[in-house]
């Protein structure tokens, strides 16, 4: 069996990534920044006021509705497992929001009769696609 070269093994360790990526180029750095913005791949999700959702990855879930009628719109999207919701509030014509999500994370859709949902969809993060 061969010796192994510790000091060789530490070398070429010591130019790879550290757990806080702080030795990355700015090439790098701009790259693992860029992991959490919404990508161009989605799922539609069937849009029901009071339906549940789980998020297949990390992302966000975004609502925007179709206002057609005289009703003020009124409703909110809500990452029932991190407390964040997104109010959705406009009068006579659209409106939306979207919240982050993790991979799991639970999403509870709400918004008042009369309106109608233009799209309600997961959007992956770059980095889950």
């Amino acid at each position: 069996m061969a010796d192994i070269d510790v000091g060789a093994i530490t070398e070429l360790m010591t130019e790879k990534v550290d757990t806080d990526a702080h030795n990355l180029d700015s090439t790098g750095k701009e790259y693992v920044g860029s992991m959490a913005i919404p990508s161009d791949t989605y799922i539609d999700i069937p849009s029901t006021s009071g339906s549940n959702y789980t998020a297949p990855a990390d992302g966000y879930v975004c609502f925007k509705n179709n206002n057609t009628g005289t009703n003020n719109v009124q409703g909110y999207i809500e990452n029932t497992t991190k407390s964040i919701v997104c109010s959705i509030s406009s009068q006579y014509n659209n409106g939306g929001g979207f919240v982050p999500v993790a991979k799991g994370d639970n999403v509870y859709l709400y918004y008042n009769t009369g309106v109608s949902a233009t799209y309600y969809r997961f959007i992956y993060a770059k980095g889950s696609v």
